[in-house]
């Protein structure tokens, strides 16, 4: 027991050994302890932070040394801690900590800016007042510490103001005192405080003051009353006209002048607000004239005013107004001085005193018109006196005129006589005072009074007429006939005048043929001792002729006012230079009445007339019993000049071509040609015209270029294009020539030309000796530039290219077209012909050429090395290109020809032929195949396409063709499907070959059909008709159930009502078989649309016989 105890012992003891670390090297030396390394644990410094509650400043390998970081900066916080040499540091509740390696450690700390998280910031509602907060421009509810804040106050009302904002928690400054303020973001919640009060209103009272009235405004509104601290407009209205303003006061405010005495501002206190005006009454002074002046009369005006009275200082204006023959000699005043502003206007300012002004006026002597002067001696007086002379009122008028020698002349001046003077030889004078109005004058040859004769009589004071060369109750020889004139007045017509006898017998009087219009004679002598002359006359008015533009226009002929009714009218016209004249009347002539409703006569619709050697028009006709207004639309000229060019040698305006013997002209009509011949300066070229109006056409000689055009509707100055050629020189040889490119062209001109060279010589290059590009199209083979202003040589560079032979195979069956082989250098090419090695050559297939069966395989280039297909480059066709090869080679066309079938059609119908004709049709190429045979129906046709049959019989209404006679094999006798279809005049099978011949057999049908006649002893217009209502004749074969119609000619509906129609239908046994009464009535309009034919129908449907008809009517009076 006591050895088990020891070795207990000794376990014991080497297991605290190995706890401890102490080693046991022997049992004769004793124990030795190790001690561990420890190592430094140094802190970086820094003015920001410091290390606190380091746990060791040494520390041995593994042991856990702890601290903690005190930031310094309150606005910084730590961004990363390490330690050097450890790779892991942790923080628990700001607490670092970390294991000791085995080395000596640097404990480091890295701050970083602190980041504050946004704040809420708070400010409470209030009813009418708008808080923004903005940090920056935009408008936040949270913002984070340091930011500037501002708050921007709204108040939307009018009744309440700002009192305060505070905020327990930041300074609030202030920028705009009720509106704007700022703080500075702190990091907590910031609760702002509005506070705003009523604003009290004051009233507004304007003390009544006679002569002036006033009103308040706020905002442009009238108001009584306002809020304090609002700026407020006082308005005053003084009558000015009866006040002038004085002074102005008010209680409770201090007035600003806007406008002295018109309009004040003032702000609204703390108190009612109380506004006097004083202002002082203008003396009023009375105006006046004398009123008693003859011809004038006076009125005065302030500010456009008519008034009677006026204030001192103001502008009165007088307005004298003259009467009608009066003018006025001075206007004066003792109180005022006048100032003249015209012949009848003046004005004054008002003194303070009454006015009143003196007129002076006196009479005008005036001047009058001779109306007319009547000449009733013949018409050759020649007066000295004509329409339209004037003549001072109250002056002595004398003129003479000529007469028979030894006679007596009257002349009438408005109805008043003179005697006329006889002066010597044929001539007379006469004089008189002229009246004070316009005058009519008459000559007239009074027939000499006798002692003996008989007494004349007439109405004198006639309002339509007067009567000339006799006096009322005159007595006259009745020796002789009796002549006077009966001159109507305006507006009147002269119907008839006669001359009552003694005995009552009335005489309808003549007017000579050769004399005046207005002569009257009696018809032989007057065998009576008294004689009176009566007067049918009528007042048919007068009307005018006017002309809507008379610009260019003259005019004469017919007076064109107060023209009498049914006179005869004609108008001359002319046209003024520059104007020309309608040239009939479809064209710029028209007319119009004044009445619309007036239904004109022929003699009354004016004519027009334009006389083209003479160069003037005439319009002819009756004037009607209303105006007539002209429209005449001249044409005017319009003038052609040119402007001046230094490289011009003349210009010449021409009415046609310069070889045509032309007219010079400076102006034309619109649309007329102009011709304008241009000569220019050696070395220089016309080349257009400018004026955008101007489309000419170019007509170029050798020694001139002449312009047409059609002129405008305005005035020309022309403008010519003139620009000096460039010369182009260029050299031709065997090897080229050069066509389409002239010798000088103009610049910027884009020419185009082409270059014919010779077969084996390619064009290298081309250019023009200034550098300037020249361009190929490819496609047109042609060469281009746009000229340069200066002279220029084409250089043309060429080499020599191999020749090579092409043989052309061409197919020699199933292709009926030609083929065309064409090179761009050597042209059409036949087989042998040589061409240019890489000479582009094309050819073309025509697609409707091919034979049928064939079709094209393809087109080969064969050399000695290789065989190429070429492609196809058309879209529609066959068209090819192909540039030659290098040696000889060979162009072959390869068709292909179709696997071919045989279609034969036989009739197999019992004892008859009745197929006319077979055509057979490729539907699946779209072809019509030939027989190939006259006697038989066999066609050859590709084996895998569609064939379409067409079946002609001869006779279609008594034979048909079914399906069932129909039978489609082939060869070896399978049956082949088919489709049958059917038209009125053929039928068509159809069918695929499937590479197989085919046999097809018909058997046509006879069909059963019948015949329909009219019995011969009808005796009434009878017709057959078939349901298209054509007529049935007696060989048209029927089926049974076709209708038949039987019609009935008729004369009208009387016919069919007044009879009763009986049909009757027989057999060829001439038994009877139907009855038919119930005719129906039946219309139709006639073929060419005039009028109707009326029918007796009955219809009813074939039966299986030939039958025979026949109708009869019986009278229903019967």
């Amino acid at each position: 027991m006591k050895k088990r105890k020891g070795f207990a012992g000794f376990l014991l003891i080497s297991g605290l050994i190995l706890t401890t670390g102490l080693s046991l090297s022997s049992c004769k030396e004793g124990p030795t302890e190790t001690i561990p390394t420890s190592y430094k644990i140094n802190v970086s410094s820094s003015e920001d932070y410091e290390i606190i509650d380091l746990s060791k400043t040494n520390a041995t390998t593994g042991e856990e040394v702890s601290f903690k970081v005190n930031v310094l900066d309150s606005e910084k916080e730590i961004d990363e801690v390490t330690v050097s040499g450890v790779s892991e540091v942790k923080i628990e509740d700001g607490l670092y900590s970390f294991v000791m390696p085995d080395q000596d450690v640097t404990i480091s700390v890295s701050l970083k800016e602190k980041t504050y998280l946004p704040k809420a910031i708070n400010v409470n509602k209030v009813e009418g007042f708008e808080v923004k907060i903005l940090v920056g421009e935009k408008e936040v509810t949270e913002a984070k510490k340091g930011d500037l804040v501002t708050i921007n106050i709204l108040n939307t009302t009018e009744n309440k103001r700002f009192s305060f904002l505070t905020s327990e928690e930041v300074t609030l400054t202030e920028v705009k005192a009720g509106e704007i303020y700022t703080f500075t973001m702190i990091d907590s919640t910031v609760n702002l405080t509005l506070e705003v009060s009523e604003i009290p209103s004051r009233s507004l009272k304007f003390t009544e003051t006679t002569g002036v009235t006033a009103k308040f405004l706020l905002d442009g509104k009238e108001v009584t009353s306002a809020l304090e601290g609002k700026e407020v407009i006082l308005d005053l209205d003084i009558d000015l006209k009866n006040y002038t303003f004085k002074n102005i006061s008010a209680t409770g405010t201090e007035l600003e002048v806007v406008t002295e005495g018109e309009r004040y501002s003032f702000v609204v206190g703390e108190s009612d607000i109380s506004i006097t005006c004083e202002v002082t009454p203008i003396p009023v002074y009375n105006l006046s004239y004398n009123e008693d002046v003859i011809g004038a009369s006076l009125t005065y005006y302030v500010n456009d005013e008519i008034v009677t009275s006026a204030k001192a200082g103001v502008t009165v204006k007088a307005v004298i107004t003259l009467e009608e023959d009066y003018e006025l000699n001075n206007l004066t005043s003792s109180e005022a001085r006048l100032t003249k502003v015209d012949d009848l206007t003046y004005t004054f300012i008002m003194p303070a005193s009454n006015v009143n002004l003196l007129i002076s006026t006196s009479e005008i002597q005036k001047e009058y018109e001779v109306l007319s002067v009547i000449d009733l001696i013949g018409g050759f007086s020649d007066p000295t006196i004509n329409v339209g002379d004037t003549y001072l009122e109250g002056s002595e008028v004398t003129f003479t005129f000529d007469g028979a020698a030894e006679e007596t002349y009257s002349i009438y001046v408005n109805d008043v006589k003179y005697e006329s003077t006889f002066i010597e030889g044929i001539t007379y004078s006469v004089s008189f005072l002229m009246p004070k109005e316009d005058i009519d004058i008459v000559i007239v040859l009074d027939n000499p009074t006798s002692e003996t004769g008989s007494i004349i009589s007439f109405e004198t004071n006639n309002e339509l007429y007067k009567i000339y060369g006799i006096s009322n109750n005159n007595t006259y020889s009745n020796s002789e006939e009796l002549s006077f004139y009966v001159v109507p007045s305006k507006g009147v017509v002269i119907n008839n005048v006669y001359g009552t006898s003694d005995d009552g017998v009335k005489t309808e009087l003549y007017q000579p043929y050769y004399g005046d219009d207005n002569e009257y004679k009696t018809d032989g002598l007057i065998d009576s001792t008294t004689y009176k002359i009566e007067v049918e006359a009528e007042y048919v008015g007068f009307y005018s002729i006017n002309f809507t533009s008379v610009e260019g226009l003259i005019i004469s002929g017919t007076p064109l006012d107060e023209v009498l009714p049914g006179s005869s009218v004609s108008i001359r016209l002319e046209a003024i230079d520059g104007y020309r004249l309608p040239s009939s009347s479809y064209s710029g002539f028209s007319f119009e009445f004044s009445d619309p409703n007036y239904e004109a006569s022929y003699e009354e619709k004016p004519s027009y007339y334009y006389y083209s050697n003479s160069d003037y028009a005439e319009i002819t006709f009756n004037m009607p019993r209303c105006n007539v207004s002209f429209t005449i639309t001249l044409e005017k000229a319009y003038s052609i000049s040119y402007l001046e060019n230094e490289h011009l040698e003349s210009v010449r305006i021409l009415d046609t071509w310069p070889d045509e013997y032309p007219n010079e002209i400076t102006s034309a009509y619109e649309d007329e040609y102009v011709f304008v011949e241009v000569i220019p300066s050696e070395g220089y070229e016309v080349t257009g015209i400018k004026n955008e109006n101007v489309h000419a056409s170019i007509y170029d000689e050798v020694d001139y270029t002449c312009f047409r055009f059609n002129m405008p509707g305005e005035d020309l100055e022309l403008e010519f294009e003139v620009t000096k050629p460039t010369k182009i020189s260029y050299e031709e040889s065997e090897n080229y020539t050069i066509s389409g490119l002239e010798k000088f062209e103009l610049p910027g001109e884009t020419v185009s030309f082409s270059i014919n060279k010779a077969k084996g010589i390619k064009i290298d290059s081309v250019s023009l000796s200034d550098g300037t590009e020249v361009t190929y199209n490819e496609s047109s083979d042609r060469y281009s530039f746009v000229v340069p202003n200066e002279d220029v040589s084409l250089i043309v560079e060429t080499s020599a290219v191999d020749l090579v032979t092409i043989t052309i195979n061409k197919p020699t069956e199933g292709y009926s077209g030609s083929i065309s082989v064409q090179g761009v250098a050597s042209g059409y090419l036949s087989s042998g012909a040589k061409v240019e090695v890489g000479e582009k050559i094309s050819f073309s297939l025509n697609s409707y050429s091919f034979s049928y069966g064939y079709s094209l395989e393809g087109v080969y280039i064969i050399t000695n090395n290789e065989t190429i297909a070429l492609e196809n480059v058309a879209y529609y066709g066959y068209e090819y290109e192909f540039s030659a090869p290098s040696t000889d080679f060979t162009l072959d066309i390869r068709l292909n020809k179709e696997t071919m079938n045989t279609i034969t059609v036989n009739e197999v119908s019992e004892g008859y032929s009745e197929i006319s004709s077979v055509t057979c049709y490729d539907n699946t190429e779209y072809e019509s195949i030939s027989s190939n045979s006259y006697d038989t129906y066999e066609f050859e046709m590709i084996g895998t396409n569609t064939c379409e049959l067409t079946i002609r019989l001869k006779d279609s209404e008594i034979y048909e063709i079914t399906e069932e006679g129909i039978e489609v094999k082939t060869s070896s006798g399978e049956n082949v499907e088919f489709t049958l279809t059917s038209t009125s005049n053929y039928y068509e099978v159809t069918f695929d070959l499937n590479n197989e011949d085919i046999i097809v057999n018909i058997n046509v049908n006879k069909l059963e059909v019948y015949f329909v006649s009219e019995d011969p002893s009808n005796s009434l217009d009878v017709l057959i008709w078939n349901e298209n209502d054509t007529t049935i004749y007696s060989d048209d074969p029927l089926k049974v159930g076709d209708t038949v119609k039987i019609m009935v000619s008729l004369d009208s509906y009387s016919d069919f009502t007044a009879n009763t129609f009986k049909a009757t239908i027989t057999n060829e046994e001439g038994e009877v078989l139907y009855t038919f009464i119930d005719f129906k009535f039946y219309s139709e309009s006639s073929y060419y649309g005039y009028g109707y034919y009326y029918y007796a129908k009955y219809e009813f449907q074939m039966i299986n016989q030939n039958i025979t008809i026949k109708v009869e009517i019986t009278p229903v009076s019967e």
